[in-house]
Parts: C-alpha cells; structure tokens; sequence
C-alpha cells in the first residue's frame, strides 16, 4: 500500500507480476503515464488510485490494451469518466465488482442511472 506517499513513478511494478493489489490513493505526483507498468501485473485483482493524476483515458487504455483477467475491484473516485469511457471499461473488464469513479460534468447522474446502476445491478458503484 502505498496510499498517500509522494512516489512518483511506477516502474518498480514490472519486477511484481505476481501482484494482487495496488493501492496507490492520494499520490499526488503520479500521472497517467505512470500506470503503464501496470501490464506487468497481468493477474492484479485490485486497483486503488482514487485522486491521483491519472486520466480516466489512460485507465480506460490499459484496461483495453490489457485486459486484466482477474480485475474486480477498480477504484477511480475523484477521476472524471465520460460515458464511452465507463462503457467500455465495463465491456472489458467484465467480472468488475466495485467500481468508484467520478462523473465527468457532461455525463449526468440520471445517464449514469439508467446506463449503468440499473443495467450493471452486480456491481457496487460508488461515486464521489
């Protein structure tokens, strides 16, 4: 874990491919191109980066290029999502059982509802 440290690079992550979780919350200095060390932990199960300065962009492309297999808890919150981005997050990583993300200001609420919460009822969304 290491929520809230001023780590500012992610490289270190292709010497564990055998990682399971990575928390990575309220780091400050990592960006999007950061995260791409990340496809050397092709069996990860949990992503924690909620308010970083990573993109949802950037997530949304490692999931695709990726496609982590084992993927079921990905928590964004405090990073914007447009509506492709959570729809094809959700189409990709299929077996995702909590999802936290934030709503970019053009994709409502309401959208958000009938789109997802009520079309995806297994997955527990949080949104901040």
């Amino acid at each position: 874990m290491l929520d809230t440290t001023s780590i500012s690079t992610l490289t270190f992550l292709r010497f564990t491919p055998n990682l399971k979780v990575l928390s990575i919350e309220h780091c400050n200095n990592l960006v999007s191109d950061d995260i791409a060390s990340l496809k050397y932990c092709k069996n990860v199960e949990q992503i924690h980066m909620s308010h970083t300065g990573i993109t949802a962009r950037s997530i949304f492309e490692l999931c695709a290029k990726c496609r982590f297999g084992e993927l079921i808890v990905l928590d964004c919150q405090g990073i914007e999502f447009i509506f492709s981005e959570t729809l094809a997050l959700t189409t990709i990583q299929k077996d995702l059982i909590y999802f936290g993300l934030s709503l970019f200001p053009t994709f409502t609420r309401e959208t958000f509802e009938v789109f997802f919460r009520k079309r995806l009822p297994d997955i527990d969304w949080r949104l901040f």
